[in-house]
C-alpha cells in the first residue's frame, strides 16, 4: 500500500500522460464501441473488445516506466521497486478494477447464464495475463518481448476460439467460477509480471519502449 501511495504522489512528474491517458480514452472507447455495436453476440469481435479493455492498464505502467529514465529515482532507495513491484500493483490493480467492472456489466445486463458473455471474461482475463507477461519485459527487451506477445496472443486466439465454438466447456462453469477463475488468473499474471521484472530490473530501460520524443534524452 505504501508503494502504491508512492506511485500515487509521484505518477504527476511522469513524462507523456496527456498522450497516454489519450490513448487509453481511445482504446477503451473503441472498446466499449466494439461491443456496443456487435450487442455482444459474435465471439471474435467480444474477444477484441474485452482485449482493448484489459489493454488501458498497460498505459499507466506506460506512464510510470517514463520516469525510469530519472538520475534522482534511479539513485534512490526506490530503484527496485520502481522497477519491479510498483509497476506490478499498477498492472495488477488496474486490471481487476477493469475485470470486475465488465464482470458487473455483464452481470447486470443478464449474461451470467450466456456462454459467450461467460467466455468473454475468460479471455479478457487471459489477455491481461499474457499483457502483464508482457509489462513485466517490454521495457527492457522490446522487440523480443513484443514477438513472443503476439506469438502467443494470436496463437491462443486460434486454439481459444475454435475450442469454445465446438464445445460447450463453457456452460459447464457457473458465472460464480468463471468470475473467480478470472479473479485467479490475473494474479497469476501479475506475480508472473513481477518474477519477469525482478530478473530484468537491472537491465537498461529501452529506448524503443519509450515515446519518441522521450528517446533522445535516454
Amino acid at each position: 500500500m505504501r508503494q502504491l501511495k508512492l506511485a500515487m504522489r509521484m505518477i504527476k512528474y511522469a513524462y507523456g500522460i496527456i498522450m497516454n491517458l489519450a490513448a487509453m480514452v481511445l482504446i477503451g472507447g473503441g472498446g466499449i464501441a466494439v461491443w456496443i455495436v456487435t450487442g455482444g453476440n459474435n465471439v471474435q469481435f467480444l474477444s477484441t473488445a474485452v482485449f482493448f479493455l484489459a489493454l488501458l492498464p498497460m498505459f499507466g505502467v506506460q506512464i510510470w516506466y517514463s520516469m525510469n529514465s530519472c538520475e534522482l529515482l534511479l539513485s534512490s532507495p526506490w530503484k527496485k521497486a520502481a522497477d519491479t513491484s510498483i509497476p506490478t500493483l499498477i498492472s495488477v490493480c488496474g486490471t481487476l478494477v477493469m475485470y470486475t467492472l465488465v464482470a458487473a456489466l455483464i452481470v447486470v445486463r443478464g449474461g451470467a447464464g450466456d456462454a459467450m458473455q461467460m467466455f468473454s471474461l475468460l479471455w479478457m482475463a487471459a489477455s491481461a495475463f499474457l499483457i502483464m507477461l508482457l509489462c513485466g519485459s517490454c521495457f527492457k527487451y522490446f522487440i523480443t518481448s513484443m514477438i513472443v506477445f503476439f506469438l502467443l496472443y494470436f496463437g491462443a486466439s486460434m486454439v481459444t476460439i475454435f475450442y469454445v465454438q465446438m464445445s460447450a466447456f463453457v456452460l459447464r462453469l457457473s458465472a460464480v467460477a468463471v468470475i473467480a477463475i478470472g479473479y485467479g488468473v490475473i494474479l497469476v499474471g501479475g506475480l508472473g509480471q513481477y518474477l519477469l521484472s525482478c530478473l530484468f530490473y537491472k537491465k537498461n530501460v529501452s529506448k524503443l519502449a519509450q515515446g519518441a520524443a522521450l528517446r533522445k534524452y535516454l
